[in-house]
């Protein structure tokens, strides 16, 4: 195993996320199956919210667009406090490899 130089944000979409979502969504069995997602970030996490900000608008399009392809979000991510409100974040610090191939990139 080996501890990547990494932390991460685990990020959920909130019951707010999914009321505004869920009517734009064609395929509706997705959203029962959705999962977490896991987002690697910088190591350096001094302030929770700064980290935060600097990612919230790139995952909450990246969230949006999983579900809905070439369409604009229908909520604005003004803040961490509106970010939020949308997904449910845990922050942590360390990243374990426990898969001895090198990741691929896309």
């Amino acid at each position: 195993m080996k501890t990547l130089n990494r932390a991460f944000l685990y990020v959920q979409p909130t019951e707010k996320f999914w009321k505004v979502v869920s009517p734009l969504v064609e395929d509706k069995d997705f959203i029962a199956f959705h999962e977490p997602t896991m987002y690697l970030i910088d190591e350096d996490i001094w302030d929770e919210e700064m980290v935060i900000k600097k990612y919230m608008k790139k995952i909450a399009a990246h969230e949006f667009d999983q579900l809905i392809e070439h369409a604009e979000m229908p909520f604005e991510i003004k803040d961490a406090t509106d970010f939020i409100s949308y997904f449910k974040v845990e922050i942590g610090g360390s990243v374990v490899d426990c898969v001895s191939a090198a990741p691929e990139r896309i």
